[in-house]
Order: C-alpha cells, then structure tokens, then sequence
C-alpha cells in the first residue's frame, strides 16, 4: 500500500440498512461517497499505566476473532451466528468484497469461511461480513451508549500475543462523526476490537485522537445520522499499522477439500484394515481373492460410520454436503479394499507379491 488509502463506499445507506436488520439497524438511508484516508500514527496509545489483563472468559472468546483476509488479519467481532463486524480501514480497500481465501478464526479456535460481504461503509469506516456457518455465539449489538458509562475494549494484541481487555467510561461522544472517546488501553493492530458494556457490543475500536490524548470508538448509537462522517475528527490517528500480521503469519487455515478428503481416507482405512488383516490370516488368500472378499467386510464395517465422518463442520464447509460426501465415501470403497488388502500382504497373510497392489 502506498502513503495514501483510496476507498469508496460499495453500498448505499439504505442497502446496509437491509443487510443489518436482522442483527440492527446500525444504519438508516444516506448516500455513503468516497473519501481518502491517511495512514495514522503508529504510536501506542497506551494512556497512563497499561491496565490490559488477558481475556480468559470463554463467552467473550468465543464472540471475538480474527478476521483473516489473505495477506493479514484484522480484530473483528460476531454480532450474528454467522456475522462479523470489523474496520474498513484494516481491510485491504481493493478487495473488500472479494473475499476468496477470507477465514475467520475465534478467539477460542472456531474457524469459517467468510461466505461474502453485507455491507460496507467508509464514512463510518465499518464493513459486516457473513460467514459459511450460522453457529457461532455472538454479541447482541446496542445503541446504548453515554458519556460516564463503563465499557471494556476487548481485542487481540499482536505484540503480546494475547486476548486483552481494559476497562474505563465513555468521555465524549460526537454524533457527527458517529464515535465517542476513552481512555482504555490498545496499541496498533488492535482497530476492529469490540467495545463492550452490559455483555453487548455498543460499537468497535478504531484510533487514537492526539488531540484529545484519548483513544476512539465507533459508536453504534450514533450511526442513524446520515452525516457522521469519522472524516469530521480531521486530527485522529487511524491506528497504523491496523492489522494483525500486516505482513504475513500463521494463522489458523482452513484445511482444503482434498486434505480433507485424505483425513476420510484415513479414517476409512484405521476401520477397515484391521478386519480384513484379521479375517485374511490362516486363509490362505490370493490377491484376488482378498480383493473380492474384502468389498463385503469393507462396506459392512465403513457404512455406519459414514454419517457421522461426513458431520463434520470442516467438511460441510469446504462445500462437500452429506449427500456427495457419502458418495464420495461410497466410491473410496475400492482404495480402501486394495489398502487394507495390501497390509494383509505384507504381514504375511496372502499369498502373491505384494507389489501388486
């Protein structure tokens, strides 16, 4: 990326209001324009002491994630069972809506495809996404918000490798440009976390305001205004860098459709391998007619176990439904013949050269 970040709004106002209603009106119909943003400090916006502690409840954990989106990962919030929230301004503006490649992984190890994009606004620099499985715990997003409240920011800080928090009250809001400030601890990196209040998500965490020592939230109330624009705090740092492993890391991936079908395989193999070894000694067998004899033992020990091989999540994400996973499996019968034959072969038990099969 260069010095200077182009992005234009892909929807219009009243479609974010329809991709959202489900979960919240967050936003009301306006013309949502284009705008240039300039990359922010890099500074800490650590104020005082650093009061963050590490996020060990398991229901937060398991509402937040990383939103991977190829190169880098952003902080990003569920707001639906199978919807995320994050910055704009951490996603790589060229390709907000091509999510190919784009994973989500919970704070607790849950991971999904990202299925497409809802909705994205750059005014108020939020984009939602909507994730190939509908079984996430999420956060009920809010419209309550006031100066004084008591809210946590709560998100992934790559310098410490940990989920933190850190907990303060809302100073100021201001309409126009959608955001209220506080004075709870972040560093770069953590744009897109989730600012929490009452176990709901009353908007995300996205700069650093110098002016004002103070850091910055969108706030979720203040969206219905048609003019809030982030644009209207002219002096704010957007935290740069934004993303998490700006430059490439390991993140957890989602595994392809043929490392799946492998780790079928192997499961069809541990079933069946060692029933046919079993009923193979003593017996005396050709290749052959192990191979005839095994199609029976194979089918009658795999079949039972297809429903529950196919279940899976994993699977079902990589677009590979019950029914063709079962055919698929169906048709594996003949591999798995010759693997369980060929172990039987080479313990001893058939007769022939084993580089037959």
């Amino acid at each position: 990326m260069g010095s200077k970040v182009r992005i234009c709004s892909m929807f219009s106002g009243a479609t974010m209001v329809k991709a959202m209603a489900v979960v919240l009106p967050l936003f009301t119909l306006s013309a949502v324009g284009c705008r240039d943003g300039n990359k922010g400090s890099a500074a800490k916006a650590i104020i005082g002491a650093d009061d963050r502690t590490e996020i060990r409840d398991s229901g937060i954990r398991s509402r937040l994630g990383l939103l991977n989106v190829g190169d880098h990962s952003c902080n990003a919030t569920l707001i639906g069972p199978d919807l995320v929230v994050t910055v704009v301004h951490c996603v790589d503006s060229t390709k907000l809506g091509n999510v190919d490649g784009f994973t989500f992984s919970s704070a607790n190890g849950k991971i999904a495809r990202v299925q497409k994009l809802i909705s994205a606004d750059t005014k108020k620099d939020l984009a939602v996404y909507k994730l190939d499985t509908g079984s996430f715990e999420h956060f009920t997003p809010s419209l309550k918000s006031a100066v004084d409240q008591r809210i946590t920011v709560a998100g992934y800080d790559t310098t410490r490798g940990k989920w933190l928090q850190s907990s303060c009250s809302i100073k100021s809001k201001a309409a126009d440009s959608a955001s209220f400030t506080y004075q709870c601890d972040t560093v770069p990196g953590m744009s897109g976390s989730a600012v929490l209040s009452n176990g709901e998500v009353i908007g995300l965490h996205v700069a650093h305001d110098p002016k004002l020592n103070q850091n910055l939230g969108i706030d979720f109330a203040s969206l219905s205004s048609p003019t809030a624009d982030l644009a209207n705090r002219p002096q704010i740092n957007l935290e740069w860098p934004p993303c998490i492993c700006c430059h490439g890391c390991d993140v957890p991936k989602l595994p392809s459709l043929d490392d799946l079908k492998d780790g079928m395989m192997n499961q069809l193999r541990d079933l069946a391998t060692p029933a046919v070894v079993n009923e193979a000694k003593g017996k005396g067998w050709t290749i052959n007619e192990c191979r005839n004899a095994a199609v029976g033992m194979v089918v009658a020990v795999t079949t039972p176990a297809h429903a529950a091989i196919c279940s899976s999540a994993l699977i079902a994400s990589a677009g590979l439904g019950l029914p063709a996973c079962i055919s698929w499996i169906a048709g594996s019968t003949a591999t798995v013949v010759g693997v369980a034959c060929k172990q039987a072969c080479v313990d001893g038990h058939l007769t022939g050269s084993c580089d037959l099969l």
